[in-house]
């Protein structure tokens, strides 16, 4: 990816890290999302990548892509992005 060691990966402003705080406390359907906003909080703070990854048992490679997202979308780039194929369904959901 081209990184250089101990380069900055994020720094954030106080109303960006407020509002990151605010994710990581909110309940969603999965946790994936307040552990992304968790991540790159950590990495705001100096932990490096692979302490934040111990903390939130998520492997480098995932991290780099999260901060990736996160500098090009802000908090909506830590969403899942639609992926192809057949949407989900429940097979217990009676159409009328």
């Amino acid at each position: 990816m081209g990184r250089k060691k101990g380069q900055a990966l994020i720094i954030l402003t106080q109303e960006q890290r407020d509002e990151l705080d605010l994710l990581t406390r909110r309940h969603y359907p999965t946790a994936f999302y307040a552990k992304r906003a968790k991540v790159i909080l950590k990495l705001d703070e100096g932990m490096s990548i692979s302490q934040a990854g111990r903390l939130v048992e998520m492997e480098r490679r995932h991290i780099y892509k999260w901060v990736d997202r996160y500098k090009a979308f802000g908090p909506e780039g830590l969403n899942d992005l639609q992926r192809p194929g057949r949407p989900k369904s429940n097979p217990l959901e009676m159409s009328n």
